[in-house]
């Protein structure tokens, strides 16, 4: 017969699995069936070799969007490192102003080590994470910055001020938050409402606003407490210390008054950790100078401060 002189079809086009082609219509004969299969074949290895082409090609994107993603991650930790830097020697730098601001009001610099401290743990076991916690001990020593701006004859006199003197003592909170202005730093934000709200009392008769219980932000309803309670055990030119009794004794008796009532409750069930937070601040200072108890220090306080508010909520 004649197609049995002829090649087998697989011999003349090769193994094709799926074809959906229609010979008795679209070819005559034999060898136009032959000739289209042919054609058939040539165009699905050109369509394999695209396919082929196409996945290389896409595979070399994404193994180059893979690169740039991994480069574009490690520049913008750079930069988040760079601002970091950047923002903490910021940080450093005023609160190096801060430490400066405490010496010109005749402090020995521990006052500002003990308040933030005190600030730090009432914060805790008001309801501050550690995290928190951690931010407020790093800007707290901020808070009297704006004493800078106001004249040593004042800060140091050791009679009763007048009006006068007494306007200009109390403008310190606003000189303070207009230094900490114009950053976007979430860090100086807070220093910068601690620093702005800690003189305003409970029942309104504080300053530089007037500020009353809620009105006033919880960061400076803690420092206020914080900060008074450090002061009493300080002498100053015009005044005596107090012993931490006694202290202790006044901020009970101002509860509902200068204090929030919630905040001295927790700070009188909690004495014991702030008579520990003053010793261990006053033996350090006898061997460190004020400005490394100050920026150095703060790892072991931290330790102590995780410890004693585990133990609290336990």
């Amino acid at each position: 017969m004649e197609s049995s002189s002829r090649k087998s079809y697989s011999e003349t086009v090769g193994k094709v699995e799926t074809c959906q082609i229609d010979i008795s219509k679209d070819a005559k004969t034999y060898e136009e069936a032959i000739e289209l299969l042919k054609l058939t074949r040539e165009q699905s290895l050109a369509y394999s070799r695209d396919l082929v082409s196409s996945y290389k090609e896409e595979k070399s994107h994404r193994r180059a969007l893979k690169i740039a993603n991994f480069q574009i991650k490690h520049f913008l930790k750079a930069i988040d490192y760079k601002t970091e830097s950047l923002n903490r020697a910021y940080i450093g730098t005023l609160r190096c102003l801060a430490l400066a601001a405490d010496f010109k009001d005749e402090c020995t610099g521990e006052h500002i080590i003990r308040m933030s401290r005190y600030m730090a743990y009432l914060a805790t076991l008001s309801g501050y994470s550690i995290n928190d916690a951690k931010d407020i001990l790093f800007v707290a020593p901020m808070h009297d910055i704006g004493k800078i701006g106001v004249p040593d004859s004042i800060l140091n006199k050791t009679g009763v001020l007048t009006n006068s003197e007494r306007q200009a003592m109390q403008s310190h909170p606003i000189y303070g938050a207009e230094i900490l202005s114009g950053s976007d730093s979430e860090l100086i934000r807070l220093a910068k409402e601690i620093t702005l709200s800690h003189h305003e009392r409970w029942d309104g008769n504080g300053y530089p606003i007037g500020l009353k219980e809620e009105q006033i932000p919880k960061v400076g309803r803690i420092a206020a407490i914080a900060d008074v309670f450090d002061a009493l055990t300080i002498a100053r030119p015009y005044k005596k210390a107090l012993s931490f009794e006694m202290a202790y004794d006044l901020i009970l008796r101002e509860k509902g008054r200068a204090f929030d009532p919630g905040l001295v409750e927790i700070f009188e069930k909690n004495i014991d950790k702030f008579e520990e937070i003053k010793s261990n601040v006053d033996l350090q200072e006898s061997s460190l100078s004020k400005a490394k108890l100050l920026m150095e220090n703060e790892t072991q306080f931290l330790d102590w401060l995780c410890r004693s508010t585990e133990n609290s909520s336990s």
